[in-house]
């Protein structure tokens, strides 16, 4: 799965007009371009009013068209809300992920999100490639309030990668971090040119999950 993901921030002034426009101007479009399979926008809980969108695309074919047919139009309506140009990153979804939840009907209750960036040495990759599912995703879909799990790679920089997990709280987070996260991580800190940096957000408005 090919996937875009943007990082913006809404003016103030601007909050409760693209949250009235959001469902048809912002959302209705996307979800229904062709090859979408989701949509979810992330608020960010250290940093008011920043954003990331992340949409699925079955083809990086897919994603071009939305790029150049549907976005334009979103962009040009909604450029006026943005304290500066959104910031775009591509992905490939190449590792095993996860969906423990319906994704036909997500939860209503609002998920806590860990995003983190990292960098994996050139000689790292095949050994985390067949060790990864059992050592280091399998705790983690395994604790207590895990709702998905998914590994992103960079379409730009070689090595680069993000893993993404959703929880029904902070504090489920909280308490992997604090009794499986070490033990996961212990014997694979030597792997990374750039040890994971995280960010936090909460999904509160609604998304979409075509699978």
């Amino acid at each position: 799965m090919y996937v875009l993901t943007r990082r913006a921030v809404i003016k103030e002034e601007a909050v409760s007009s693209v949250k009235e426009g959001y469902e048809s101007d912002v959302k209705g479009p996307v979800v229904t371009s062709k090859g979408n399979r989701f949509f979810v926008v992330l608020n960010s809980v250290d940093r008011e009013r920043e954003v990331r969108q992340m949409t699925g695309w079955e083809s990086k074919e897919d994603c071009d068209r939305y790029l150049n047919e549907v976005y334009p139009k979103i962009f040009e309506k909604w450029e006026w809300v943005f304290e500066e140009k959104p910031q775009a990153s591509f992905w490939e979804l190449k590792w095993p992920a996860t969906v423990q939840f319906d994704p036909k009907k997500p939860p209503d209750s609002m998920l806590f999100v860990r995003a983190s960036r990292f960098k994996l040495k050139p000689e790292a990759v095949a050994v985390v490639r067949e060790r990864y599912e059992n050592e280091v995703m399998g705790p983690v879909i395994a604790a207590q309030g895990n709702r998905f799990f998914c590994v992103l790679l960079s379409v730009d920089e070689e090595g680069v990668g993000s893993q993404v997990t959703g929880w029904d709280s902070k504090e489920d987070w909280d308490q992997f971090y604090a009794q499986g996260y070490g033990e996961a991580m212990k014997d694979w800190w030597w792997a990374f040119d750039e040890r994971p940096t995280a960010t936090f957000w909460e999904i509160k408005w609604p998304g979409s999950f075509q699978f």
